[in-house]
């Protein structure tokens, strides 16, 4: 046998063996504890989503599912970490509205391409927002925030979380749907802006609903409507934007399981079914409610699609509200 031939045959050899291999790690796949990267601190709305749903990963792949937060730099510190990952499916993302959809105009660079270095898996959930007031503000719907704060141009604030936070852009959003004039006033973090609320330091403040629930008792506060197609089954009382007023104003954040770009077919439809499993459970579904958090899970081609047009969303908002780019 000459030489040409015998390393064509022990290359083809090769390719034989690697590719049954990759076949095996794809059949028995999972065979050890998957990381769930989380990359805001612990404690935070996406970290809770991220523990309730890989304890019921967990019970349906039969591994351990390690929740692990990677904090820092608005979420890009751990989403990056991801998208540099071994596309193994062993490593996975808690991906939520700020990494994946706003940084990429919100930022002038970014380490990752919000598209091209992930595989998504499926939504996990959508959480709504609400508007509300202080009560010293005359207003009842928001047809009557929008008529008030126009007719006294930068009279009146609301707050937010920072910049580039969901507390910001969904005002900003209301600000493009209605073109209404609000001014801005920026805390660190979401708990400043339900105190500033509380206190008359702002007027108005476009908040989660679990921000929300615990400041329904409270006599200075008043939802005004929330800001989704329909209403909600922890506030059924409270009306939609369109019912208050606002047609065409919605806004709530999300959540959703990604991977880093290139996990094979045959693992992906394995996490999607799992994700999907796990969101059915009606323990977790309820836990989830209770959160302000609706589970809705999705197709890897559906979660797709709906990272591009809410990408593309932000751009347009953060364009049209003349953000300045960090």
């Amino acid at each position: 046998m000459n030489l040409t031939r015998r390393s064509t045959l022990l290359v083809a050899g090769l390719f034989a063996t690697t590719m049954g291999f990759a076949a095996h790690a794809e059949e028995s796949y999972p065979s050890r504890p998957i990381r769930m990267v989380v990359p805001w601190p612990a404690g935070g709305g996406v970290d809770a989503v991220a523990r309730l749903l890989s304890q019921k990963l967990a019970e349906v792949l039969r591994v351990s599912v390690i929740v692990d937060n990677r904090a820092g730099a608005a979420g890009l510190i751990g989403t990056d970490q991801v998208a540099r990952s071994a596309p193994d499916g062993y490593t996975l993302l808690m991906g939520s509205l700020g990494p994946n959809s706003v940084n990429a105009s919100l930022y002038k660079s970014i380490p990752y391409d919000a598209i091209k270095d992930f595989t998504p898996i499926s939504l996990v959930g959508i959480g709504p927002y609400l508007v509300a007031v202080n009560t010293d503000l005359p207003a009842k719907n928001l047809k009557e925030l929008v008529d008030v704060a126009n007719a006294n141009p930068g009279k009146f604030n609301y707050g937010s979380g920072g910049l580039g936070s969901p507390t910001h852009l969904a005002a900003e959003l209301f600000k493009v749907v209605t073109k209404t004039d609000l001014s801005h006033i920026p805390y660190k973090g979401s708990a400043g802006v339900t105190t500033a609320l509380r206190a008359g330091e702002v007027q108005a403040g476009f908040i989660s609903l679990l921000e929300y629930l615990p400041l329904r008792q409270a006599s200075n506060v008043r939802a005004l409507a929330i800001a989704s197609s329909a209403r909600n089954e922890l506030l059924p009382d409270l009306p939609t934007s369109a019912e208050a007023g606002a047609p065409g104003y919605e806004f709530g954040t999300w959540w959703g399981v990604m991977a880093p770009a290139g996990v094979p077919p045959q693992i992906v439809t394995k996490l999607n079914s799992a994700v999907r499993l796990a969101l059915d459970d009606a323990e977790l579904k309820q836990k989830f409610v209770k959160m302000g958090v609706m589970a809705n899970g999705s197709t890897p081609e559906e979660f797709s699609s709906f990272l591009k047009k809410d990408i593309e969303k932000w751009a347009n908002v953060i364009r049209t509200a003349k953000i300045d780019k960090q």
